[in-house]
């Protein structure tokens, strides 16, 4: 009886301890699901300037237990379109340990030239539903800005009211920012004021300008290349604009009219008489009555 009894005493000993394993088992195993990967975007590195296709990307997990599956590239950069991230491709684990992942993937000419890509890795674990994530700061930088043209106003403008718009035509697709810049005399605001950069126009406008000749130019940029457009002249010239045709009128009795000039000696700047020149009939005319009537006399 007693032997029996040590018996069924050893027999749950080791059912409790068959169930604890398999409980302890079970358990390691769910926590290992909860695990996520902390993951290294190594390539492509921060700081690296980068031009063409072909870019490797490398992508290392430091955690062990949870093993990256995939990774997502993205990219986006405030200085351009791509303002918002842009898909850039995805990258499937190629190692056994499941501990990196690599591919070239990655063809830089399909987004714009900017030094400020922030890139990153969007990753999948095997044993986790959790999405992690590694990024960098690199520069993108494929081509050397065309340099401005259509120019406006056009070479040797005149303007008479001291506010010009300046604008130029550029290529978008590798122009991230334009300034207006000036050789010699320099407006209010000073040398390189940046313009607003549209599409593929860059335009600023400038008010209060002092009369004087400015030679001008637009410099377009993407953040590491910059090309200059050919210069234009305009002359500001306000105090003459504004007075010329009274100058004139005062001065020879010369008026515009229809767009040209023309030389007509008491006719106002309507093609009519001017005031002096009426005064000076009604003078005559009474001068010549004075003399009639007296003549009656």
């Amino acid at each position: 009886m007693g032997n029996q009894r040590e018996i069924n005493k050893k027999m749950k000993k080791q059912k409790f301890s068959l169930l604890f394993g398999i409980t302890f088992v079970f358990a390691l195993m769910f926590a290992l699901t909860l695990v996520s990967a902390t993951v290294t975007l190594v390539s492509p590195a921060n700081g690296l300037v980068y031009s063409g296709d072909g870019l490797l990307i490398n992508v290392t997990n430091s955690t062990a237990f949870a093993d990256v599956v995939n990774c997502t590239l993205f990219g986006s950069s405030s200085l351009t379109a791509n303002s918002t991230a842009v898909s850039l491709g995805v990258i499937t684990n190629d190692s056994a340990t499941f501990d990196y992942i690599n591919g070239s993937i990655f063809n830089s000419t399909t987004i714009e030239d900017a030094n400020n890509y922030v890139v990153y890795a969007s990753c999948w674990s095997v044993n986790s539903t959790n999405q992690v994530s590694a990024s960098n700061t690199i520069t993108i930088d494929n081509s050397i800005p065309t340099a401005s043209s259509s120019l406006s106003p056009t070479d040797n403008s005149v303007d008479g009211d001291g506010s010009v718009t300046f604008s130029g035509t550029v290529v978008g697709e590798n122009t991230t920012s334009c300034t207006l810049r000036f050789n010699g005399a320099i407006p209010p605001g000073g040398n390189g004021q940046s313009m607003t950069h549209t599409g593929d126009t860059c335009s600023l406008t400038l008010t209060s300008i002092p009369d004087q000749t400015y030679d001008w130019f637009i410099r377009a940029s993407d953040e590491t290349n910059t090309t200059d457009s050919a210069e234009a002249t305009i002359n500001v010239d306000v105090k003459t604009s504004a007075g010329k045709a009274a100058l004139l009128i005062q001065q020879k009795g010369v008026t515009s009219k229809g767009g040209a000039l023309l030389s007509v000696a008491g006719q106002n700047g309507n093609g009519n008489l001017s005031t002096g020149w009426i005064v000076g009939i009604i003078v005559v005319v009474m001068l010549v009555v004075i003399l009639v009537l007296r003549k009656r006399k």
